[in-house]
């Protein structure tokens, strides 16, 4: 099943295949490295993306904030509520 924040990412005109591939991967990876190797890329090239790629941080932070709201209260987690707050 396809989430919102992951249609976000895959309409992105901002970001390449491979980054669009690592944050779809990051959703259900436990790691950085993990979803780096289920994208094909080295974890230093996320490194770089982070440091030089300022759309792609910005989509990072954007999913990693989903997966913590997810996780710290996924009772109350209302998926659209939270795209509409951020």
């Amino acid at each position: 099943m396809t989430t919102q924040i992951e249609k976000r990412i895959d309409s992105s005109e901002e970001l390449t295949d491979k980054m669009k591939g690592f944050l779809v991967a990051r959703r259900t990876s436990g790691t950085d490295a993990e979803a780096a190797r289920v994208a094909k890329v080295v974890p230093q090239t996320v490194t770089n993306w982070k440091l030089t790629k300022p759309q792609f941080l910005e989509h990072y932070d954007d999913l990693m904030n989903y997966i913590d709201k997810s996780i710290v209260k996924p009772e109350d987690f209302v998926e659209q509520e939270w795209l509409e707050a951020n």
